[in-house]
């Protein structure tokens, strides 16, 4: 099956005979030209003839992927057969597509054909970047051994996570009824019906080898005892989906709340306490949040131990840049090393926010090299940003970002900077990592780039493009400009919104799509693609201030409360389909007719908790909150107030599972504050910005302000007592504020003369405060017949870095 052609040189794919070549895999110095047609069919499949010349085929159209893919993962001689992945769009799928087992991708039919041949199900959900995922892969899926026993009496289902989260996040909700915990890979062995009958994590090849015929022997013996087990766990998982909520809102919850994580985070490394320690990016935002309403020493202190040891030790990438995923041990030192997008956005944020708060120098290094980090190796011009990075280098987890200790004193030996390298040992290897104990100093430069020259190519990324994960990016983007002012990360942020939108709308059918790969789109849209996407349009609004933006918020909007509302102030996770659960009954397997993609074998779900991303339905209050203050739309208005009630009472029953929520309650219950805000329902815009030349002096506060034609505010003397004049306070140290000049002006509704500003003006002050800093502006704005509502506005003035 295999023709071996000597490499002296590089041999590129067209020079390999066409008639054997599908594949050319380098291995020992040697190019493997592997012929399709001899490809097989997973053993004991029973695959008709015609469909695997259609496998054939599509092997074969995607060769260059398929090289890409493969190369760095499998020996080209272990290549025997094809499976139905082939026709998939996921990297993550199409790996598994050569395994010697009859994998199939999610879909409904899978369930009848367990009905009708009597089998069981064996669902593994993993993705391209997860290191036990590929572990797993390796030992058992290309085994011929677990192929046959998964052959005789499973039908056995792949799931790329990031293409449908809500299987992922259903079957993790399995996996933590049944072991309380979860992780990646999910193994989880159903029933026809989809209950499930067993869960876990990964498990070694030994285990799935005992495990797999006893189930199937015990479903035989005893399968009344295994489907009434089964059912008892679906109901504790529905439970968990429809758990009755808290019937009053204590406003204190908040607060309580901000007290408790102060006592459930690591005094001494920051974090939660213990190992493993993730970024926990929305337990961040919230005492952000928090932060800027109502400073606390002790969780300002905290909330910095873990943003220095995030940057300053190994789970930052100091020589190429980046966060990875987590890290395993309770120190910072020991990463999981697979990069994700959704990671260096969320950070963006966080980074951002503290910068606001904090203003400290080495956040700004971060923002900034995160940004050129993730538009020089995640970023694709004209699709947007990848998925993620691998962890893999060379078949070595980590290998990309560690060295031999003789070779790493080889290459520092000539460096003045290396007495500011520090190395970390990898568990169970020979090998050390490193980083820097002054990260960003320009003294690393050389260093660093004789690091990345030792190192050829890179580890693989996964390509897919995902519409939320690029929504965090384009709010993360948008985020950063806010502190930074650097146009480029504003240019980027714009021009990705653009191009989400042109690829993943589809304006036929009136649906976001979920990802694509190579150009090609998959999936409908979830509940987070359309909030986080509408979440980072709000945000270009702000940069732009093109009501294009404003209107595809809308369409979103309008697209979720049509398809995904659940009824009771939440959404779905999923969009509508045309039964809420499985009913094989009414189902006929040889009928593709009544084999729809709009069914589920699982219940349809709302889903409340943060994970490793925010919670879809607290983003989508978030997007709510703001989309009402700028057009004040009647129909947004009842289903905020809806939705507030909804998300209250879940945090008031599950806070730390709900922590987004929290940062999106206290933004609405207090304030937003954020340096570019709307206000007066989207009649006005206001920007601010400051500048301080030592902590000496005052810090000059500036606030630009711009009304739509036919509105105003009134001025810091309106000239009657009954309207609210502009006014600027601070909490402390403010010295003297200069309010623009103001326009007289007879209204209809007054019958003396006005002081009003107009159009485009700025208010001026100065304040002389070193500490965290809360800045009020109190208005009215009115039009020639009505006034709104008063208003103030927040903004925080950030602590003086001396």
């Amino acid at each position: 099956m295999l023709e071996r052609f000597t490499r002296f040189t590089a041999i590129k794919l067209s020079q390999v005979p066409v008639y054997t070549m599908a594949l050319c895999l380098f291995m020992g110095g040697h190019c493997y030209a592997l012929s399709a047609l001899s490809l097989q069919a997973p053993p004991s499949s029973d695959i008709a003839k015609d469909s695997l010349q259609v496998w054939r085929h599509e092997f074969e159209s995607k060769q260059t992927l398929m090289t890409g893919l493969l190369e760095d993962h499998m020996s080209p001689q272990s290549i025997h057969y094809i499976n139905g992945l082939i026709l998939e769009n996921s990297p993550y799928l199409l790996k598994h597509a050569v395994n010697p087992i009859n994998w199939q991708p999610w879909s409904e039919n899978v369930f009848l054909q367990a009905k009708e041949q009597k089998k069981l199900v064996f669902l593994s959900i993993g993705y391209s970047s997860c290191h036990w995922c590929n572990v797993m892969e390796k030992e058992s899926f290309n085994d011929l051994g677990i192929a046959g026993l998964l052959a005789d009496d499973y039908i056995a289902v792949k799931v790329d996570r990031e293409e449908r989260p809500d299987v992922d996040s259903y079957y993790t909700s399995v996996l933590q009824e049944v072991l309380g915990t979860s992780g990646w890979p999910i193994s989880v062995i159903l029933n026809a019906a989809g209950d499930p009958l067993f869960a876990a994590s990964y498990l070694p090849k030994h285990k799935l080898s005992t495990l797999l015929p006893r189930l199937s022997r015990l479903m035989k013996t005893n399968a009344d005892l295994m489907n009434t087990n089964a059912k008892q766990i679906t109901a504790l998982v529905k439970e968990r989906y429809t758990r009755v909520q808290s019937a009053t809102w204590d406003p204190k919850v908040l607060e309580t709340t901000t007290n408790a994580l102060k006592k459930r985070l690591d005094p001494v490394t920051g974090g939660y306490k213990g190992a493993p320690k993730f970024p926990n990016e929305a337990m961040l935002l919230f005492a952000l949040e928090r932060l800027s309403h109502e400073y606390d020493d002790q969780l300002a202190e905290l909330v910095k131990l873990q943003l220095a040891n995030m940057m300053s030790k190994a789970m930052y990438d100091h020589v190429n840049g980046g966060f990875h995923r987590y890290v395993t041990d309770d120190q910072w030192l020991l990463p999981h090393f697979e990069k994700m997008l959704y990671n260096q956005a969320q950070l963006l944020m966080v980074y951002s926010k503290a910068y606001q708060l904090f203003a400290d120098p080495l956040y700004l290094a971060v923002i900034n090299d995160l940004f050129r980090f993730s538009s020089e190796h995640l970023y694709g011009q004209g699709e947007g940003f990848y998925t993620s990075i691998n962890a893999v280098y060379q078949k070595q987890d980590g290998g990309f970002y560690t060295w031999k200790p003789a070779e790493l004193d080889s290459l520092l030996r000539n460096f003045e900077s290396r007495t500011l390298v520090q190395r970390y040992a990898l568990p169970g290897t020979n090998l050390q990592g490193v980083y820097f104990s002054a990260p960003f100093d320009p003294k690393n430069s050389d260093l660093k780039h004789l690091l990345k020259e030792r190192r050829e190519g890179s580890p693989e990324v996964d390509k897919k493009v995902i519409t939320a994960w690029n929504g965090l990016m384009i709010n993360g983007l948008a985020n950063a400009y806010s502190v930074t002012g650097n146009e480029k990360m504003k240019a980027l942020a714009i021009s990705t919104a653009h191009t989400i939108w042109r690829n993943h709308f589809d304006a036929a059918q009136n649906r976001l799509i979920r990802s694509s790969f190579q150009g090609k789109t998959n999936h409908r849209g979830q509940l987070s693609d359309y909030s986080y996407l509408a979440n980072a349009f709000l945000k270009i609004h702000e940069l732009t201030e093109d009501d294009v933006w404003l209107k595809r918020t809308q369409k979103l909007v309008d697209i979720v409360s049509t398809y995904f509302t659940a009824g009771n102030g939440s959404f779905y996770s999923s969009d509508e389909r045309k039964t809420d659960t499985w009913n094989a009954e009414n189902q006929n397997v040889n009928d593709p007719q009544s084999v729809s993609e709009n069914l589920t074998t699982f219940q349809r779900h709302q889903y409340f908790r943060d994970g490793e991303l925010f919670a879809g339905n607290s983003v989508m209050l978030e997007v709510m909150h703001n989309l009402w203050l700028r057009t004040g739309n009647g129909e947004i208005g009842t289903m905020l107030l809806s939705m507030k009630e909804t998300i209250k009472s879940y945090f008031d029953l599950q806070p730390f599972d709900n922590l987004y929520a929290g940062k999106v309650l206290t933004e609405i219950s207090q304030g937003a504050t954020e340096h570019q805000q709307y206000f007066a329902m989207g009649k006005g815009y206001v920007e601010f910005n400051y500048q301080r030349a030592s902590c000496d002096l005052p810090a000059n506060l500036e606030f630009s302000i711009k009304l739509k034609d036919g509105w105003h505010m009134n001025s810091s003397s309106p000239n009657n007592q009954y309207l609210i004049p502009t006014r600027l306070t601070v909490d402390s140290g403010l010295i003297k504020v200069d309010y623009p000049k103001d326009s007289i002006r007879k209204l209809t509704f007054s019958e003396q003369a006005l002081r009003v500003y107009q159009g485009q003006f700025r208010i001026l002050a100065q304040a002389q405060t070193n500490s965290l800093s809360k800045l009020k502006l109190d208005l009215q704005v009115c039009g020639d017949r009505q006034c709104l509502a008063p208003q103030s506005i927040n903004f925080m003035l950030a602590q003086c870095q001396s």
